[in-house]
C-alpha cells in the first residue's frame, strides 16, 4: 500500500515537473521573442539605412526615421522675400518598417527645373516610386518643383536610390547644424512661444511647431504655403 502511494506520488512529482519545464521553455520563447522585438523597435536596425545617407536621421513614433534635406543652397524669393529653407525648401526622406528586410518609404524632394529629369530618372531606376510633381509656391524665383515619392522594398536600397537622386542636385549632405530656430523659420519663434504661454518645439520639416499645452496643432505644409503665397498676392496688389 505503501508502495503504491510512493508510486502515485513520483508520477504526480513527474507530471508536474514536466509542465515546469514546459512553462519555463515557453516563457523562455516569449521573452526571447519579445526582446526581439524591442530591438527591432530600438532603432539599432536603421544604422545601414543611416550610414548610407551620411548623418543620423530623427527618430519618430512607431520606430519611424525621417532624413532632412533642406535645400540651404538655394535662394527663393517670393514677391521680393526670401523663402527660408526650413519653411519651403525642406526635402525629405521617412522610412517606416514593415518586415524582414523591407520598409516603406515617404518624402519630398525640392527640385530646380533642370534637376527634376535627371532627378526622377535616378529615383525610377532605383526602385523608388515618383507619386507626383508639382509646384508648392506660386510666382517664386527662380521656379521651384516638388517630387514626392513613396514605395516600399530593401530599405538600404531605397536609401541608396533616393542619396542617388539628392547627389544630382547641390543639396548640402549631410545637411549640417542649422541656424537658430528665428532664421530658419524666419520669424521670432520666441515671440511665437511668448504669446502661445507654453514653449515650442520645432520640427524644420515638414514645418511644425507644436506646444505641450494644445493636444495636437497640425497646420498641412501645402495649405502653409498657400496661404503664405495668398498673403504675398494681397501684399503685392
Amino acid at each position: 500500500m505503501a508502495d503504491h502511494k510512493y508510486k502515485s506520488c513520483l508520477k504526480s512529482i513527474t507530471r508536474f515537473g514536466a509542465i515546469a519545464v514546459l512553462l519555463a521553455s515557453g516563457v523562455a520563447l516569449v521573452s526571447t521573442r519579445a526582446n526581439a522585438q524591442q530591438k527591432a523597435a530600438s532603432g539599432v536596425d536603421w544604422k545601414p539605412v543611416q550610414e548610407v545617407f551620411g548623418f543620423a536621421g530623427d527618430m519618430l513614433p512607431e520606430n519611424v526615421i525621417r532624413f532632412n534635406m533642406p535645400r540651404k543652397d538655394l535662394h527663393v524669393t517670393v514677391g521680393g522675400t526670401e523663402v527660408k529653407p526650413g519653411l519651403a525648401l525642406g526635402a525629405w526622406a521617412a522610412f517606416h518598417r514593415v518586415g524582414n528586410n523591407d520598409a516603406m518609404i515617404m518624402g519630398d524632394l525640392v527640385l530646380t527645373d533642370d534637376e527634376v529629369t535627371p532627378v526622377m530618372k535616378a529615383l525610377q531606376e532605383g526602385g523608388v516610386e515618383v507619386t507626383a510633381l508639382h509646384n508648392h509656391l506660386l510666382g517664386e524665383s527662380p521656379r521651384i518643383l516638388y517630387i514626392h515619392m513613396g514605395g516600399h522594398g530593401d530599405p538600404v536600397k531605397l536609401a541608396q536610390a533616393v542619396k542617388n537622386a539628392v547627389a544630382l542636385t547641390k543639396t548640402p549632405m549631410p545637411p549640417g547644424a542649422g541656424a537658430n530656430e528665428s532664421q530658419e523659420l524666419g520669424f521670432d519663434v520666441a515671440a511665437v512661444n511668448k504669446i502661445m504661454g507654453s514653449q515650442g518645439k520645432v520640427r524644420l520639416v515638414p514645418s511644425q511647431l507644436n506646444w505641450r499645452s494644445i493636444s495636437a496643432i497640425a497646420v498641412p505644409v501645402h495649405s502653409a504655403r498657400r496661404w503664405s503665397a495668398s498673403l504675398s498676392s494681397r501684399h503685392l496688389s
